[in-house]
C-alpha cells in the first residue's frame, strides 16, 4: 500500500492573533477566513493536481479561533475535498487571550 501525504503551510494575516495590523486596519477573523479560502482556490488553481484530494485544516492556539471560521468559509462555498480539521491547545474563549499581553 502506497500512502501520499502533502502539508502545505501558511500564517494568518496581520491583525489575527498577536500580531498587529498597520495603520489601525481592522482585519478580523472573518477576513482572514475568506483571504485564507482565496490562497486555497488560486492554490488549487495553479496546482490543480491537488485538487481531488482530501484537504484537513490542522492549527494549534490561536489558530483555534479563527481555523473555524475558514472551515465554514470552505464548507459554504466548496471547491476542494474538505474532509475535516483539527486543533491543538485551541484559544477558543477570548477573555484568556489578554493574559499574555
Amino acid at each position: 500500500m502506497v500512502l501520499k501525504h502533502d502539508l502545505k503551510t501558511f500564517i494568518c494575516a496581520a491583525g489575527v492573533g498577536f500580531s498587529i495590523a498597520p495603520n489601525g486596519l481592522k482585519y478580523g477573523d472573518d477576513m482572514a477566513a475568506n483571504d485564507n479560502y482565496g490562497f486555497i482556490m488560486g492554490f488549487l488553481e495553479k496546482f490543480p493536481q491537488y485538487k481531488g484530494r482530501d484537504f484537513y485544516l490542522i492549527s494549534e492556539s490561536y489558530g483555534g479561533h479563527y481555523l473555524p471560521t475558514l472551515a465554514k468559509v470552505i464548507v459554504e462555498n466548496g471547491g476542494v475535498n474538505f474532509k475535516g480539521f483539527a486543533v491543538g491547545n485551541p484559544l477558543t474563549y477570548m477573555p484568556y487571550r489578554n493574559f499574555g499581553r
